[in-house]
């Protein structure tokens, strides 16, 4: 699997309309920040290519009503989505293995 990117009129089916767990990487093509989350996001998309994870891209320069409904203050910012609500949101990069822990925790179909 890998990630794909999302535009603001994909957002209802692609986002909120996903089943299971969507990570959602928001990013902008000027965020150094950005450049250094993306291959923690593609290796985190692989390690659970099985697990039902849908790994998404919104660039924020192009989704201002989404930034702002979402209180996205800072980039980058993942969040981690289920149902269409936001269960989980890092800001900054994180480590590679805490966002990665994050979510293993999070496909588990125990966690809702």
């Amino acid at each position: 699997m890998s990630v794909r990117d999302v535009r603001p009129e994909d957002w209802q089916t692609s986002v909120l309309g996903a089943d299971g767990l969507v990570l959602v990487d928001v990013w902008a093509p000027w965020c150094i920040p950005c450049k250094r989350l993306e291959p923690i996001v593609a290796a985190i998309a692989e390690r659970h290519v099985t697990d039902g994870l849908t790994c998404v891209r919104l660039n924020a320069d192009e989704a201002p009503e989404l930034v702002a409904q979402y209180a996205l203050l800072s980039l980058p910012t993942v969040l981690l989505m289920r149902g269409g609500q936001v269960l989980e949101r890092v800001v900054g990069v994180p480590k590679r293995g805490r966002l990665d822990d994050l979510v293993a925790t999070m496909v588990s179909p125990d966690v809702s």
